[in-house]
Parts: C-alpha cells; structure tokens; sequence
C-alpha cells in the first residue's frame, strides 16, 4: 500500500525506511530508497528529513517544483444544440399513435439535454423554446394520428425507421 508524502506516493516499507533513518538522527535521501525499491519509487531528487516540530518532510528537487508549477489543465468546452430538422422528419414520418409517442420520448430527452445545458451555460434559452414547440406539435401530431385510426402497414414502419437513422 502506498502513503501519501507531500505531492507523492511512497511505498509503506519506503517510508519506515525513511522513518528509521530520521530516528537515527541523520537525513536520508530517496536516491538511496530508489536502489533498494526502484519499481516502488521514482527518479526524482527528494530528501526526507525531520522538522524541528518532530514531523517527517519530503523535498522536492527544484526541478520536480518547477515541474509542478508548469503543469498546465486542458477544458473542454461545448455547446448543447436541438437537431429540430431530424426530429421533424421524424414526427412527419410517425404514421402511429406509438410512433409518435416514441418521438415525444425523444423530445423529452431533447428537452432535458437542452434545460442541463442552459444551466451549464452551453446553450440559451432559443434552444429549449425549440424544443417546447416541437413537443407541442407531437402532441398534436399524436391527437391526429389517434383520431385517424391508421394501423400500422410496413411502408409506414419503413418510412419511420428511416427517419430516426437520418
């Protein structure tokens, strides 16, 4: 198992090593530790030793400090869009009361990416607009459907399995 020592990992037997080296009252030095457990520890300069309040201190070679401080964190950013092209294709292709439900589904889906995205910030509000407005044309696509009583033919199931691949 390892213990964490300033910004480092060492191993367990590293540090009773250490340890036992700073109760012999002289400073030890990692490079030492490093030919012993070379697997366990890296080839940076370290020096443990004792402060005056009884503590173990690791230190870092400047350059490792130096190392440190230049190190540099990547973001990624983005942006949350509603496909409203795809998702009309969709619901005009939807032929039956379960297809359209199946595009409602979706939208609902749509609409809770574009609400986590306005609050990320990585859309604005146009985004979820859109999507409440094509929710409420399914929902009106699906009382037309319903009134129509079509049942299902395989054209139609075609025609809306295209639309959700496009």
């Amino acid at each position: 198992m390892a213990v964490k020592v300033g910004n480092s990992w060492v191993s367990e037997a590293a540090m009773e090593y250490a340890k036992e080296k700073v109760n012999a009252s002289s400073n030890g030095s990692l490079d030492e530790l490093s030919e012993q457990y070379p697997e366990q520890m890296k080839a940076e300069k370290k020096t443990i030793y004792q402060s005056e309040d009884g503590s173990v201190v690791l230190e870092l070679s400047q350059e490792t400090q130096t190392a440190q401080a230049n190190t540099t964190t990547e973001t990624h950013g983005g942006a949350v869009a509603f496909n409203e092209g795809k998702r009309a294709r969709q619901l005009a292709a939807a032929k039956t009361p379960k297809n359209v439900q199946t595009v409602m589904s979706i939208l609902q889906t749509d609409l809770a990416d574009c609400q986590a995205g306005l609050e990320s910030g990585m859309c604005d509000e146009n985004e979820v607009n859109k999507v409440k407005a094509m929710i409420a044309k399914a929902q009106q696509r699906l009382s037309e459907v319903s009134a129509s009583g079509e049942e299902d033919n395989a054209a139609d199931k075609n025609a809306f399995a295209m639309s959700t691949l496009m």
